[in-house]
């Protein structure tokens, strides 16, 4: 069994996987930039609680 040989077969399930590339490693590295700086964990506390906040006074 070659390699080629399997390339058709595996042609219509490339695009997504290009797609996710070209997407998720930017997203992640920005997530990891955002994750490691104070104020992205600032910024993500913040909106936890006041989405908690809401949350309990919708009750």
């Amino acid at each position: 069994m070659n390699r080629r040989s399997l390339l058709p077969e595996l042609a219509p399930a490339r695009p997504p996987s290009r797609w996710r590339r070209l997407v998720a490693r930017p997203a992640r590295r920005l997530w990891g930039e955002i994750f490691r700086t104070s104020a992205g964990a600032l910024l993500l506390l913040l909106l936890f609680s006041g989405l908690v906040i809401s949350a309990i006074l919708r009750y």
